[in-house]
């Protein structure tokens, strides 16, 4: 995300969550906040944010799937986990959620790649959207409560 800020702010605005201990105090330039984490504001953020650039740990896709919000992955290697962010992102690779990008590549992704997938966005979308219904996914509180109600014969 450093080496290419000036040409990815010529088209997007980047919140970018580094981690604890990781900002980068000599990267400022309009159209880019970075962040150690955020907590009680992600919700926000990621509801009114495009699409997501992620590693591939099952509790963020479980949110981007959640909130329809399509990502590029670059999933830890097995020389750095389990392998289970590796098969997490070809699930959401081979079902059309998500874009994925091995890590060893990744410094290395053009810009139209990105482009390519931001202009693509509607169609990761619906393949989430027609997942969800076609699987019956909760996806919300409303949804769930009826659920419970069906399932112990409430109203």
């Amino acid at each position: 995300i450093w080496n290419n800020i000036d040409e990815l702010t010529k088209k997007y605005q980047i919140v970018h969550l580094v981690g604890k201990g990781l900002l980068n105090d000599s990267v400022e330039k309009e159209g880019y906040k970075q962040y150690e984490f955020l907590a009680k504001e992600l919700f926000d953020v990621l509801k009114i944010t495009d699409f997501a650039v992620s590693r591939a740990g099952a509790n963020a896709l479980y949110e981007f799937l959640a909130l329809d919000l399509p990502p590029i992955l670059v999933p830890l290697g097995t020389n750095q986990s389990r392998g289970d962010q590796i098969e997490n992102a070809k699930f959401f690779e081979k079902n059309g959620f998500a874009l994925v990008i091995q890590e060893d590549s990744f410094k290395d992704l053009e810009l139209t790649k990105v482009d390519d997938f931001y202009n693509s966005l509607n169609d990761y979308k619906n393949a989430m959207i027609k997942y969800k219904d076609e699987k019956k996914v909760i996806n919300n509180v409303e949804d769930f409560y009826n659920k419970i109600l069906k399932e112990v014969g409430g109203k």
